[in-house]
């Protein structure tokens, strides 16, 4: 286990700590969710085909990323993806993404990767655009868009 920085998939047993901040985390994106939910949601992502893990930096939690297979054949999506607020800035979402990336296309055997942004997601919405993403209509402005949006990217 590296001190500093670790992917750990996650696990129904995650602690109270844990819970709570991702649950913060979601709910700063517009995504609410009660901390009791996340008790189970390792486990419903598991038992979809998909998986869930945390990010922690120097032993505390700072974020977590998850994939599900897509909806449609060959496609993953990126779910479940977030940075605590205090961390922020340090590139931690980029690393994340970049590692739902790889993991979507060589371990899970996928051709696309789908990420659902809403507006409260613009910073993470530039980066995925950063990454190789993109919109269903050319017109997308990832700095000024109103409405949730698809984007995907081929792997």
């Amino acid at each position: 286990m590296n001190t500093l920085l670790d992917l750990i998939p996650a696990r129904d047993d995650a602690t109270e700590e844990a819970r709570a901040l991702l649950a913060a985390i979601f709910d700063e994106v517009g995504m609410p969710v009660d901390a009791r939910r996340l008790l189970s949601l390792p486990g419903d992502l598991r038992a979809k085909g998909g998986e869930w893990w945390i990010l922690s930096l120097r032993s505390v939690v700072a974020g977590a990323v998850g994939l599900l297979p897509g909806p449609s054949e060959g496609e993953a999506a990126l779910c479940w993806w977030g940075v605590v607020r205090a961390r922020r800035g340090m590139g931690l979402g980029k690393w994340m993404a970049e590692f739902a990336i790889r993991h979507a296309r060589l371990d899970m055997g996928r051709q696309r990767l789908r990420a659902d942004v809403t507006p409260a997601m613009r910073r993470a919405a530039c980066l995925l655009i950063d990454l190789g993403f993109r919109a269903p209509e050319d017109s997308f402005d990832p700095e000024t868009f109103d409405k949730p949006t698809p984007l995907t990217m081929a792997l």
